[in-house]
């Protein structure tokens, strides 16, 4: 069976794109002919991303793939990063907005303004920031992906200001969906379940917490990165071009997403 040659001449900014889904998605893009700009707050780790991504393909595979260092919070990083897709590429294609924040958190009654407001100000205003920068140098007929989580559904223990967080990323991608119809960009949202990364390694790295958590979830498993990026290529590409507006789970039947 051939690839899928979804994503050729179009280009693609992935926030968090250094590890885990965002990394996983960066690949999954990059095999179907995409060119993507990897983003994440430290040059190292943007550097030996690129350095990586580029040793695994061939010359014209390597021409594909460059990088920027930005802190979605950040007005200016945001300014550098688009300042960077314009001068080097003149347009953006697909969005992918994967970067979040989840500190240790105490319940919501407790939780004090300032931690409120960081984890607001990165999960979910500059998501919004980050979209209205975009949109000078968005093509028509593109699309944008914003990262949620199942947490979003039903905010709670361990990380209940993150879950809050996400469930406002519900309704940004419903705002932002509505907004972008007449341009002929899609926007939609991806909501992971517990998922093998490096952020929720505490859980599978316990064979009887991960045994616990597969427990809730139909499938009886934890998914893997790949697999929620494969949803992200298909929300961004034309195989969804009658999608917006929509948060598609991928948690393997996760009962929390079912409210």
């Amino acid at each position: 069976m051939q690839p899928l040659r979804r994503f050729e001449n179009r280009i693609a900014v992935i926030t968090g794109s250094t590890a885990g889904i965002g990394l996983a998605t960066a690949k999954r893009l990059l095999a179907e002919g995409c060119t993507v700009v990897i983003s994440s707050r430290k040059t190292e780790q943007v550097q030996r991303t690129v350095d990586d991504l580029r040793s695994e393909l061939d010359d014209a595979g390597a021409a594909r793939v460059s990088g920027c260092v930005c802190h979605v919070g950040k007005a200016d990083d945001r300014t550098s990063l688009f300042k960077h897709v314009e001068d080097t590429y003149g347009r953006l294609d697909v969005l992918v907005l994967n970067a979040a924040v989840s500190p240790p958190q105490p319940p919501m009654l407790e939780t004090t303004s300032e931690l409120f407001d960081k984890i607001m100000d990165v999960n979910v205003k500059a998501c919004l920031l980050f979209v209205q920068e975009a949109a000078k140098i968005l093509s028509k007929g593109g699309s944008i992906t914003i990262v949620s989580s199942v947490g979003g559904f039903l905010p709670s223990a361990p990380h209940p200001a993150y879950g809050l967080s996400k469930t406002a990323v519900f309704g940004l991608t419903k705002a932002l969906a509505i907004e972008f119809a007449g341009e002929g960009v899609r926007v939609n949202c991806c909501a992971p379940g517990m998922i093998k990364t490096g952020f929720s390694k505490p859980i599978w790295s316990n064979p009887s917490i991960e045994k616990k958590v597969a427990a809730s979830t139909w499938l009886r498993r934890l998914g893997e990165p790949e697999e929620v990026a494969a949803t992200i290529a298909f929300l961004a590409s034309d195989d969804a071009a009658y999608i917006t507006g929509e948060v598609l789970v991928v948690g393997g039947g996760t009962p929390a997403s079912r409210i």
